[in-house]
């Protein structure tokens, strides 16, 4: 497996792949395209051989110093292999590159695998944005690069 950064067609063809967004929607290049347009700005593919089987958008959304992770995802089929991993490091060093001082994710309560790797990864719970629903309440976090990178 080896994470680089990618066109946006594979984005969308792993995207679609990602049984946790099948259900919100289809999203197109233009969807993902929209979102960074002028910000600084990291597409990420995870590759097997040649087949994309995980992603992840970043971009400077705020211009705050924070590097922020708008989606991620990895095909089912592949989880619990290290790809989120791989795909976050790849991530924090191009971040830390750039003179970023910390990098921002955001997920929903429902989407416990997820809360459960970031607070185990370092990550830190920063705030909570209500929904109708509390299962669909957006929980941000956010992990200081200047730290020492222990797991990521």
């Amino acid at each position: 497996m080896i994470v680089r950064e990618s066109p946006i067609g594979d984005i969308v063809r792993v995207n679609r792949t990602v049984k946790e967004f099948t259900d919100t929607g289809t999203f197109d290049e233009e969807y993902f395209l929209q979102r960074c347009q002028g910000k600084t700005s990291l597409f990420l593919c995870a590759y097997e051989g040649d087949e994309p089987i995980g992603y992840s958008v970043w971009y400077d959304k705020e211009g705050d110093g924070a590097f922020y992770c708008w989606m991620a995802g990895v095909n089912p089929e592949y989880r619990r292999k290290g790809i989120l991993s791989a795909m976050i490091d790849f991530g924090i060093d191009f971040a830390q590159k750039r003179g970023y001082s910390h990098m921002t994710i955001k997920t929903r309560n429902s989407r416990r695998e997820m809360l459960s790797y970031l607070v185990s990864h370092g990550f830190c719970i920063v705030s909570v944005e209500p929904a109708e629903s509390v299962q669909e309440n957006r929980i941000l976090f956010s992990k200081d690069l200047a730290l020492k990178q222990g797991k990521s």
